[in-house]
């Protein structure tokens, strides 16, 4: 869903393929559906932009999202203070804390610097798997579990 609006900044290899095929799944979301109405004029292109538009006009964030971004401001994955902040926030040591993440580069190289043990959850992202500093890998939510019982 987030395809048909994200604007996935940033200069990454992997972000400029996601720009580029997103671009493309929009299009081919609104061409399918228009197929359904071949009255109707060609207006896939238009179709995206509103979308994209109306989406973003309606988001509504959660309750206290600005104070918490004032508070974290310039703070963020993979930084370890981020995690140090969750940490205390929740009153538990790093030994007794689990991070579940899907990119190696924010969420598993900020755990590792926070001494927080790791479960990646590899989405297929070949080129992210060099990383390697995650302490378990998982490919569905449901192996978490073993993880979680030993």
């Amino acid at each position: 869903m987030e395809c048909l609006w994200g604007h996935f900044h940033g200069e990454r290899d992997e972000l400029r393929a996601l720009r580029t095929w997103a671009l493309e799944y929009r299009q081919g979301v609104f061409d399918e559906i228009l197929q359904e109405y071949p009255q109707a004029p060609k207006v896939s292109e238009q179709c995206v932009a509103l979308f994209e538009h109306e989406r973003r006009a309606r988001q509504q964030l959660f309750t206290g999202t600005f104070a918490l971004l004032r508070e974290l401001h310039g703070v963020g994955k993979p930084k370890p203070l981020i995690f140090q902040k969750m940490l205390d926030q929740l009153r538990v040591s790093a030994s007794e804390a689990i991070m579940i993440g899907n990119s190696l580069e924010r969420d598993i190289a900020g755990a590792h610097a926070s001494g927080i043990t790791s479960v990646w959850m590899d989405l297929g992202v070949e080129e992210e798997k060099e990383l390697g500093l995650f302490d378990f890998r998982i490919t569905k939510l449901s192996e978490l579990l073993a993880i979680l019982q030993a």
